[in-house]
Order: structure tokens, then sequence, then C-alpha cells
């Protein structure tokens, strides 16, 4: 499998929740606005490519839902269940997104893969690693938390070996502040990309404005590709946020697109 695709089939397939964890927020902003369901959509697509949300009262995602670019088919679908203390105990995932070997294409099925997924939890009850093991019993992801600094590590295996590894520190809760990756090849070659983000926040906490910084190391780590990015966020006068408009600093285009959300309440 070319790198290209595999990297859209981990990120697409298996980290959803990390592809906009910034547009996240607290479990307090939705329990206070009654939101019932989020729905991200991008701004030129809109209502087609969709990533949706759910929530139970409390403001707690209980359903995460991910369409491919018809908006009607479902690429990836997660449930989760609480205790009486708020805590996450149980989550399934729904896989219908496969690579076909014979093709080399990525393809959605209706009969998804069913994930198992395994919560650790330290002595105050946090959770401490989530662990995914396919039908086979095989691990194929894991995600590992830190709490001093706040930090997550994810690793994705090929059988036991692993071929990708995340690590990300937080500002706070869903704001990365940096991030870095590694791909190993099965030829035992690597390749690197590392993101550094200034953000900034408003009176309330919320993010308003970030930069981003990517350096991608391809054969000559002494010579990395640079890219740039800013990212603005638009709020309600209730605090949901409403828009992530981003912005291509990499050249003198200045290429702006955005994902937009709509909200459902209860």
């Amino acid at each position: 499998m070319k790198f290209s695709l595999l990297l859209f089939f981990i990120l697409n397939g298996l980290y959803g929740f990390s592809q906009w964890g910034d547009t996240y927020q607290p479990a307090a902003i939705y329990k206070q606005n009654n939101v019932r369901s989020r729905i991200l959509m991008y701004d030129y697509n809109r209502y087609r490519t969709r990533v949706v949300d759910n929530f139970d009262h409390n403001g707690l995602v209980i359903e995460h839902i991910e369409y491919d670019t018809t908006g009607v088919r479902c690429r990836t679908r997660s449930e989760m269940q609480y205790d009486s203390n708020l805590n996450l105990i149980s989550e399934t995932s729904f896989s219908y997104f496969h690579f076909d070997s014979l093709t080399k294409k990525a393809v959605l099925t209706a009969i998804p893969d069913t994930i198992k997924i395994i919560f650790e939890h330290d002595d105050k009850g946090r959770i401490i690693k989530k662990t995914h093991v396919n039908a086979a019993g095989k691990i194929f992801y894991e995600r590992i938390y830190s709490f001093e600094p706040f930090m997550v590590t994810e690793r994705s295996f090929n059988k036991d070996s692993i071929n990708l590894e995340i690590i990300l520190y937080y500002d706070v809760l869903y704001i990365e502040k940096r991030s870095f990756s590694t791909f190993h090849y099965p030829d035992g070659r690597i390749r690197k990309w590392n993101y550094t983000y200034k953000n900034k926040f408003d009176r309330f906490g919320k993010i308003k404005r970030r930069s981003v910084k990517g350096e991608f190391y391809p054969e000559d780590p002494d010579k990395p590709d640079i890219y740039f990015r800013e990212q603005d966020y638009q709020y309600t006068s209730t605090g949901l946020l409403i828009k992530r408009m981003s912005t291509d600093c990499n050249d003198n285009s200045t290429r702006r697109f955005s994902v937009v959300f709509d909200y459902e309440f209860w």
C-alpha cells in the first residue's frame, strides 16, 4: 500500500476524533445549550460530507458517525456509554471502510467490522489507555494518556509492529500545542512530520485563533519541507462553535477553506 493511501486510511478510518479534535468543546457547553446533535460540514460541500456527534443530556458524546462524500453512506460509527459518575466505560466502533488488496483502493461495504475497545483507568478513574482490537483478536491501535504534562500517544500496528506513532502535547483539553509523528515503512525506512501550534484564547477560555507550522522530513532530514496555516474560530453568542476558517499560508494564494457546524437541540 502506498504511503498516501495508508495515511488516508489511518486518518479517515481510525482517527476520526483526532482529525477535528480542536473543534470539540467541553461537555458543559453542550449541556448548557441543550445540544442533542452537532453536524460538521465543509463549506464547499455543505450537507454532503458530514460528521455527526449525538449527545446525551449531560453534553457527553454517545454516538459519532462519519459519512462519505455522498453524505449518505456511513464510513465509521462509534457508540459510547458512561457510568453514574459520567465516566466513559464502554465504546463500540463499527468500520465500513476497507482496503481492497486486489484493486488497491479504499472501498465501503454494507457489513461493518466490529472493533472491540478496551479501557484502562488509573486510581482516580481517569482513562489512561484505550486499545482497539479487531475481529481476529489483534491490537491495531492504542491511545495512551498522560496528565503531567497533558499528552497523548497514538500508535497503529501492522501485525505486531508499529507503523505509525503520533505524540500530542496539549495546551488545554482538545487544543494541541505540539505533535510529533513517525511512520515506519515495512523496509525499515521512516518518515517524520511535526506540527507546532500557537494558540490564542478568549477571556472565557475558548480557542479563537491559532497558527500552525508543519515540518515534513523527506529523504534529507536536514532539509524539511515547511508548511504554514492559520485558523480562526467563530462562535454563537451562547458559546457554540459555528465555524473554523483555515488559511493556507504556504504560498501567496492565501487559499481559504472552512468547516461549519449545525446543531439540533433537545
